[in-house]
């Protein structure tokens, strides 16, 4: 999607579905022309031609469920129930490749149709554990909170697994989430620099972070923190403060990534106009 143009120069590959997948994919499987397919990339006679972009889809409930069926082992079932609740990321991240991909947009299915799905996955997969894949799953804390409120008076019975923002969680909410069966919460922190999330365009605290994971710990909630080295810019002093943060929060699990500047990022950008491609 970030670049179909150096991906089909390889002889590998004949077409790069650009975007959201599933309509393009459609209309390429079912034979539709392929000058008449939006958001396909393909080769004819030695040139490489993009077709239009295809628009997002704007209601994600029309979309089925995922077909399970074509993955299962032979116990019929899942131990874990993958779910993604929505599509899109309205942040910044000069580490992230979602502001190029999804520009900033996001879309949410109903709610309804969130917990039609649980309900498949603990009936028909008996699946135990439920991850939400969201990139910030309390992006919307009302809808949220919406979610876990018809968990728990659906009698769902599931744990669940999700990934937020500090700026995106508060206490009310927590206490829900937990009631309702949320097993974890991981938080992505990065730096425990101000000077460092600036850098990276986050557009959070670390007063603001702080905050939320001492209403996390407050709650009882088991907690993940993602953290980030070697961003541009980053002194060894600023690692010592990451290390240290990382240490005042006492997190039950820490996972620690080091930069790598994915094509499409703005980080990539920022090397490339400094030379250091």
């Amino acid at each position: 999607t970030i670049d179909p143009e150096r991906t089909l120069a390889n002889e590998e590959f004949d077409y790069v579905v650009r975007g959201e997948g599933e309509l393009t994919f459609l209309e390429l499987a079912d034979g539709r022309e392929n000058k008449e397919i939006k958001g396909l990339s393909f080769k004819k006679n030695g040139r490489i031609i993009h077709n239009e972009d295809r628009p997002f889809i704007e209601d994600l409930d029309t979309l089925p469920f995922p077909n399970r069926d074509s993955f299962l082992n032979d116990t019929r079932s899942l131990d874990v129930g993958y779910v993604s609740t929505g599509r899109g990321c309205p942040f910044s991240c000069a580490y992230c490749v979602s502001p190029k991909l999804w520009q900033r947009r996001v879309r949410l299915r109903s709610v309804s149709n969130v917990v039609d799905e649980l309900k498949c996955l603990k009936n028909d997969y008996n699946s135990s554990i439920i991850r939400f894949v969201d990139d910030t799953f309390t992006l919307n804390k009302l809808r949220a909170t919406e979610i876990c409120q018809r968990i728990i008076d659906d009698h769902l019975d599931i744990k669940w697994v999700c990934d937020t923002r500090g700026d995106c969680l508060d206490d009310e909410l927590v206490a829900l989430m937990k009631k309702s069966g949320c097993i974890r919460i991981k938080i992505g922190v990065e730096s425990g620099s101000n000077k460092v999330l600036k850098s990276m365009r986050k557009g959070v605290t670390l007063e603001r972070i702080l905050k939320a994971i001492k209403t996390i710990k407050k709650h009882g909630v088991p907690l993940t923190v993602y953290l980030l080295a070697g961003f541009p810019g980053e002194t060894t002093e600023d690692l010592r403060q990451t290390i240290k943060f990382a240490r005042d929060l006492d997190a039950d699990y820490y996972s620690l990534g080091v930069l790598a500047p994915y094509y499409g990022t703005q980080v990539w950008s920022d090397l490339e106009k400094a030379g250091k491609k």
